[in-house]
């Protein structure tokens, strides 16, 4: 920046004039620099030639309202992410405790009722293979025995999860928070004993079934978790792809036909893969497995 110091003076004047010398020093500075505007209304004529270049106008209306536009929309982004993340958070917290609590109940009952292959199923055999008995008074007997007495609930009722009769006999009932736990119980082979169960957690019970139609599988990562009761019958082909893998608990994430590569909980095309290209068919159970090999916690390619 190029500038210059000039010294002038005023006042002063004739014999009867007896007002005193003023000295002042005003800087002159470069066209691309502002002038004190005090500097300028006291000597007009000093530098004068450029001030007109120098002088700035007042924002325009048109201009407040575009910055006051880019500000919300900055805002609102920001907000809707604080959100997202607080959401986030208290769901992992919810999931947590809830496969905390499941596997207390399955350890509970297993001390009152023995292990969980001599649990019993009411029902008639039809063959050596097929059972006629699986019908939501018999699942809901079952979950009555061995779950309820050790899960603090409202009662239960039916809700179906899918289109096949084990599908439509699960049984729903409501926890204390809104949230819900409803089983489905399947069988393999002709047996009484030797239970498959399905749980599911989901945490606001009220926003998922706004969007849920009866038959449909239950497919919203955001509000439903997947798990399985660990088979402790499973010597069959069956029963070895239900296993929950690397899971040492009774009650464990959904990870049938899971390879036990962590990269093909994602992969999409899955018919239980994590992965936002989930529909009625493809629903995507191992999400929970995904949440749980990440410490409960979110992953950023949780389909949310």
């Amino acid at each position: 920046m190029e500038s210059i110091d000039i010294t002038v003076s005023q006042g002063g004047g004739a014999g009867k004039n007896n007002a005193p010398l003023e000295f002042r020093t005003i800087t002159c500075h470069s066209e691309d620099d502002n002038y004190p505007e005090e500097s300028l209304q006291k000597s007009p004529g000093i530098c004068k030639s450029n001030w007109h270049k120098l002088k700035k106008s007042a924002f325009t209306m048109a201009e407040v309202l575009i910055t006051i536009g880019i500000i919300g929309v900055i805002a609102a982004m920001t907000i809707y992410s604080l959100i997202g993340h607080a959401e986030r958070k208290v769901a992992s917290v919810q999931v947590y405790n809830f496969y905390s609590m499941i596997n207390q109940a399955v350890t509970m009952a297993i001390h009152q009722n023995g292990e969980i292959d001599s649990w019993f199923y009411g029902g008639n055999f039809v063959s050596a293979t097929v059972l006629d008995s699986i019908n939501y008074d018999n699942n809901l007997q079952f979950v009555k025995t061995y779950f309820k007495s050790y899960i603090k609930t409202s009662e239960c009722e039916n809700y179906p999860v899918g289109s096949t009769p084990n599908d439509r006999a699960a049984v729903k009932c409501m926890l204390p928070a809104g949230d819900a736990v409803i089983f489905a119980v399947y069988k393999i082979g002709g047996k009484k004993t030797g239970i498959s169960l399905d749980i599911y957690y989901v945490t606001n019970f009220r926003a998922m079934s706004k969007g849920h139609k009866e038959g449909e599988h239950l497919t919203n990562p955001r509000y439903v978790y997947y798990f399985s009761m660990r088979k402790e019958m499973a010597d069959s082909a069956a029963g070895k792809l239900n296993a929950n893998l690397n899971n040492n608990s009774l009650v464990g994430p959904y990870t049938l036909n899971w390879s036990g590569k962590y990269e093909d909980l994602t992969k999409p095309g899955g018919q239980y893969s994590c992965s936002k290209q989930y529909n009625t068919k493809y629903y995507p159970a191992w999400c929970t497995k995904l949440l749980e090999l990440n410490g409960w916690e979110f992953p950023d390619n949780y389909p949310w």
